[in-house]
């Protein structure tokens, strides 16, 4: 069985499991649960949302690549706002590292980018486990809270030992052959931001709870809030870096079918009908893949696989 025929088992097995989901809930509940949403109040806080949320994922990528070149505000926009779209339709996230092959355009070499979106990508997971611990303990007993934690923390160890391991990367170099020379400079470049940039690591850090907390879960806060429930943020701050963690789970295309049912049991602790819960996770999925639809139709041209 080749990729694209997992990736279609996988995409087959998340929209199954979704439906299922508002199967149990009821489709007909979702439905009405969805007409009660007020638009006119939603509508204008979407496109501020995303706005900011564009705007400090881009400055988060500028202050990282800053000291390897200096690339335009606008270009990296562009480019911010393509990968974030491929990362929607490629699964396992990996098409957010189209990045990586979108910077070659400025002339910049692909081992230096790789470095750049490892570290960015590592920072991210760091801050979705932190806080998933919390919120493991708030809504699960201690001892099942100390088994998610200690596994995540142990993916986390796995994931940046094979990144900093001399061995590790000397197995890659040997898997991809001949291509290795293409990611010249990763270690160097990875190792230099450790040592010597520990200040933009930690602005990238502090942008990144930015970009996250306030953004991402605010959003959820505000759909919430349309169908005239009011949650505390802290709470969607720590169940938002749950659903995050479990979609990472590699049996579904970027966590559908997975987030929903997490959310839905999370927020029914705190007393939310069910049918809220998986209208605002729906709307969500939908706001999200017509955004990104919207981005690579009007950025991207597929016939030249150039920019406009």
């Amino acid at each position: 069985m080749n990729n694209k025929q997992k990736n279609i088992i996988k995409l087959i097995f998340g929209i199954s499991l979704l439906f299922f989901v508002f199967y149990k809930i009821g489709l007909k509940e979702i439905y009405k649960t969805i007409l009660k949403i007020n638009l006119f109040f939603v509508i204008p806080f979407i496109i501020i949302f995303y706005i900011l949320f564009f705007i400090l994922g881009t400055i988060n990528l500028k202050i990282l690549l800053n000291p390897i070149k200096k690339v335009s505000f606008k270009k990296l926009l562009k480019y911010y706002a393509l990968s974030w779209s491929f990362g929607l339709f490629i699964p396992a996230k990996i098409g957010e590292f189209s990045l990586i092959f979108l910077l070659k355009k400025e002339k910049i070499p692909i081992g230096k980018t790789t470095a750049i979106s490892v570290i960015d990508k590592t920072i991210t997971l760091i801050t979705f486990i932190i806080f998933s611990a919390i919120g493991f303990l708030i809504f699960f007993n201690k001892v099942d809270s100390l088994k998610f934690t200690l596994i995540l923390l142990i993916i986390l160890s796995v994931a940046i030992f094979s990144v900093l391991s001399n061995r590790t990367r000397n197995i890659i170099k040997k898997l991809i052959g001949k291509y290795h020379i293409y990611f010249k400079g990763f270690s160097k470049t990875l190792f230099s931001y450790l040592k010597k940039n520990k200040k933009v690591l930690l602005i990238n850090f502090i942008l990144t709870l930015v970009k996250w907390g306030l953004i991402d879960a605010g959003l959820v806060f505000i759909y919430f809030l349309a169908f005239g429930e009011i949650i505390n943020p802290i709470y969607i701050i720590l169940i938002t870096a749950i659903t995050l963690i479990v979609g990472l789970i590699p049996i579904t295309i970027n966590g559908i079918g997975v987030k929903t049912p997490t959310a839905v049991f999370l927020y029914s602790q705190l007393g939310i009908i069910s049918s809220i819960v998986a209208s605002v996770y729906l709307i969500d999925l939908v706001i999200k893949y017509l955004i990104a639809s919207f981005i690579l139709a009007f950025l991207f041209d597929k016939r030249s696989l150039k920019f406009k």
